[in-house]
């Protein structure tokens, strides 16, 4: 489980909201890190109105219910240690069924179960 946040700075509105239903994997051999989230899951937004807006004009969660991503850590980090760390990603997430190949900035938190 994991945390992801957006925000979008337009010059009209900002738009800040945040999900707690990331679901994640991390293969710390081959540095391969992908996720999934509810898109409805998103909360935190200014307005009830902008949280409509952005599930049905924007995200379009009926219709796309999930987002995604699949890529690669780029720092070489040894995850198999305990500790916080911050990393970069690169590789394809798909938002309202559209890939785009981007570099995503993750916090990784490893902790012996």
């Amino acid at each position: 489980m994991g945390i992801i946040s957006i925000k979008s700075d337009a010059p009209l509105e900002l738009i800040e909201a945040s999900s707690n239903q990331l679901k994640g994997v991390i293969d710390i051999t081959g540095r391969s890190f992908s996720f999934s989230v509810n898109n409805r899951s998103f909360k935190g937004f200014n307005s009830q109105l902008q949280q409509e807006h952005f599930y049905e004009n924007y995200i379009e969660a009926g219709k796309y219910p999930q987002s995604t991503f699949k890529g690669k850590i780029i720092e070489q980090v040894d995850l198999s240690v305990d500790g916080d760390y911050q990393v970069r990603a690169k590789g394809v997430l798909n938002i309202h069924g559209i890939d785009q190949e981007r570099i995503i900035k993750a916090d990784i938190k490893v902790k012996e179960a």
